[in-house]
């Protein structure tokens, strides 16, 4: 398993002691599984932050940035609500809204290694049971996805391409059906060689039988899927 973290903290010796805790973490968790930390160091980035969100289980968020970047924090959830963002810095009244927002955790003392030791075990205990986030070997090596960050999948042959947000795509060894059993029931069938996530669809063009994602990706609909996807689309749209 792959626990992906990100620091976007400007202070170097927290950064640097969140970084050496959550490798000792990682090394002494070999007992209880196969656990990697795979770490993104940060800095000032909030862009670069706001990128590999959808990728990321656990967040450590300085409260500097978090105050600067204030009108933009719910954009984060909204790119991946399974990630858990921590604030790392001040008890302030001004943090209660976004906690509310996404509860997750408040770190006061990043040197205390406690803190750090639960929030890594309650993260990674959840993930081993939880759909929403994928713990895949690709030919790039092995990846954590958010499932809520993947667009669609295309089987090829023996191999299955995970199309993400920002057009990267992963290719497992496998077969579709596989793969369907692992991501959340909003990923749907629309075409023997194609699964959407559904939530991503905004229109669907009955001219070419395609599905339309809101990054503008069109995906094919065959005959054998058509009245299925055009129910669940026409259910969709009333359920808004």
């Amino acid at each position: 398993m792959i626990l992906r973290v990100g620091l976007a903290i400007r202070d170097k010796n927290q950064e640097r002691t969140l970084s050496d805790q959550l490798i000792a973490w990682s090394l002494s968790s070999v007992r209880d599984g196969d656990i990697e930390v795979d770490l993104a160091l940060l800095q000032d980035n909030f862009e670069r932050l706001r990128e590999i969100y959808p990728h990321l289980d656990l967040a450590f968020i300085s409260y500097d940035m978090l105050g600067e970047h204030r009108d933009r924090l719910s954009e984060l959830r909204r790119r991946n609500p399974a990630c858990v963002p921590v604030p790392v810095g001040e008890t302030v009244a001004e943090l209660r809204s976004y906690l509310s927002i996404r509860p997750g955790g408040l770190l006061l003392r990043p040197w205390a290694a406690g803190e750090v030791d639960e929030l890594c075990r309650i993260c990674s205990t959840e993930l081993a049971g939880s759909r929403d986030v994928l713990q895949i070997k690709t030919r790039q090596g092995c990846r954590a996805l958010s499932a809520a960050s993947i667009l669609f999948c295309q089987s090829d042959k023996k191999y299955v391409s995970l199309v993400s947000e920002g057009g990267d795509a992963f290719r497992r060894l496998g077969k579709l059906d596989d793969l369907a059993g692992l991501l959340p029931d909003y990923f749907v069938r629309v075409h023997q060689s194609f699964l959407v996530n559904f939530r991503r669809v905004t229109a669907l063009d009955r001219v070419t039988w395609e599905v339309v994602l809101d990054t503008g990706d069109r995906v094919p609909v065959s005959r054998t899927y058509r009245e299925s996807t055009g129910a669940l689309f026409q259910k969709c749209l009333l359920s808004v």
